[in-house]
């Protein structure tokens, strides 16, 4: 068993996947790790269905996939030469109740979940039963396809041709000569995930191998810790865990599980729950390697008595040094700074925090917005150069007192800023930064704003969910 944590430096030529098991965190994971990695270029499907449009040639020019994509995907047909894995793990208990939940709280909207069409012909029926009812109905295919579901995403096979499910035989041909383009939208994940139409026991140890192998593995039920493990093994500042998205809405007549229910789904799971048993345990010893080794690479006196786990704000102090000697390090191999510095959203850049997901317009070119916090910020290589200057421009912000009361600290020191309007309504920002703000080969701006907004309270139209501050164009840094 692989109880090392390991340390990634993701490099630009790498391919990055996020086999997103429904149900596991997964639309709150990808708000954090997406703006981490817009360095890469990103696959823009989601689904299955959307995915089988693709030529797999063209499939291969991305390095970022996220979405519901079992992980034979990637490992036998997509990059079976490798690839960087990240993935979840829930009780498979509560991720089969909250998935059923899910699916009918969408129906009670009139809202077919995308990502299982192969049920359509099943939601009316759906739609009138309770949990308990649901799971009385074997016959019903989204029961058949919840039984086992993570062994299945992560253990699936794609196996000899002979046993090729047809839906990625005609997706992905083996024969180079037939044009790899499927018209049939299908999205059932069993058809992928299962040999012969069964999760066994070879699967589990598939599953199990898999585990071991990949890159990073979070369980659900110790978020916060996952995320002190992610930004130990890809080299970045410590991660807060800040919101929960896509969660089932709770309601007082939520139907109660009771124990009859609740052993008549662990009953469906067995190995679900062997998986999962085995997952903790592997996450425990990464965790574990990881807090031994920052413990030996920065602690001090008063922290040999403390227990494990760390406190997390121990854990932060820890996680922040070691980020800094990576990128400092990493520095030491990039020569003399130059003496300008452009950035742009979508350029790697260390020690991102509080943005969202990039976005581009043919005008303006990249933009992201801050937030969904109060402090969004960066470190940026240092021009050379003591006398340096400081420009940004905003494309615009939701409330006038944003761009008001904006302001920006470097390396923790307060700037004095300028700002006018360009000819596009855009604001353009400019100050000099204090010479005693400028040590090292870095520079972090932190920029701190009174609010953030949900589009929609200002645009009824605009149904965008997250909360915004300002919408960054551009940074530049330079020495004169």
């Amino acid at each position: 068993m692989r109880s090392q944590a390991r340390e990634i430096n993701i490099q630009a030529t790498d391919h990055v996947a996020f086999i997103h098991i429904p149900k596991t965190a997964g639309t709150t994971f990808n708000t954090i790790i997406e703006p981490l990695l817009a360095g890469l270029s990103s696959c823009p499907e989601y689904f299955l269905t959307g995915l089988v449009q693709s030529d797999l040639d063209d499939l291969r020019k991305f390095q970022f996939f996220r979405g519901h994509f079992p992980y034979a995907l990637f490992s036998e047909i997509i990059f079976p030469e490798g690839f960087i894995g990240l993935t979840f793990l829930r009780d498979p208990v509560e991720r089969t109740i909250s998935n059923y939940r899910f699916i009918q709280h969408l129906l009670k909207q009139d809202s077919a979940p995308l990502e299982l069409p192969q049920t359509a012909d099943e939601l009316d029926q759906i739609k009138r039963l309770t949990l308990a009812e649901l799971l009385e109905h074997k016959d019903l295919r989204i029961n058949k396809d919840q039984v086992n579901f993570q062994t299945g995403f992560i253990g699936s096979s794609v196996g000899s041709r002979a046993t090729l499910p047809a839906l990625l035989l005609k997706l992905f041909p083996r024969n180079k000569g037939v044009p790899a383009r499927y018209k049939y939208l299908r999205s059932r994940v069993s058809d992928v995930s299962r040999v012969n139409g069964e999760i066994t026991r070879i699967t589990l140890n598939v599953a199990r191998k898999r585990l071991m192998e990949i890159a990073f593995l979070g369980l659900v039920e110790r978020f916060q810790d996952s995320l002190f493990l992610l930004s130990y093994t890809f080299e970045w500042r410590p991660i807060w865990d800040t919101t929960r998205l896509n969660a089932i809405p709770e309601k007082d007549d939520e139907e109660p599980t009771n124990p009859e229910m609740l052993s008549r789904i662990r009953d469906s799971l067995k190995l679900d729950l062997e998986l999962y048993q085995f997952g903790q345990d592997i996450f425990e010893r990464r965790f574990n390697n990881m807090t031994k080794i920052l413990l030996q690479r920065y602690g001090k006196k008063e922290h040999a008595k403390l227990r494990w786990p760390l406190p997390n704000d121990v854990m932060v102090e820890f996680l922040e040094q070691n980020y800094l000697g990576r990128r400092d390090r990493r520095a030491q191999q990039d020569g003399i700074p130059a003496a300008e510095y452009l950035y742009k959203p979508t350029m790697k850049v260390d020690g991102l925090f509080g943005w969202h997901i990039p976005d581009f317009s043919p005008e303006h070119g990249h933009m992201c917005w801050s937030g969904p916090g109060l402090y969004s910020g960066f470190d940026l290589p240092c021009p050379s150069g003591t006398d340096i200057q400081i420009s940004f421009r905003i494309l615009m912000a939701l409330h006038p007192v944003i761009i008001e009361q904006l302001s920006l600290t470097v390396n923790s020191i307060p700037m004095t800023l300028n700002h006018s309007v360009d000819s596009d309504g855009a604001f353009i920002f400019t100050g000099d930064i204090p010479p005693t703000a400028i040590s090292g080969r870095f520079l972090r701006l932190v920029f701190i704003i009174p609010m953030t907004i949900v589009p929609g309270s200002v645009d009824k139209s605009n149904h965008d969910p997250r909360q915004v501050g300002f919408l960054l164009n551009w940074i530049k840094l330079q020495s004169h």
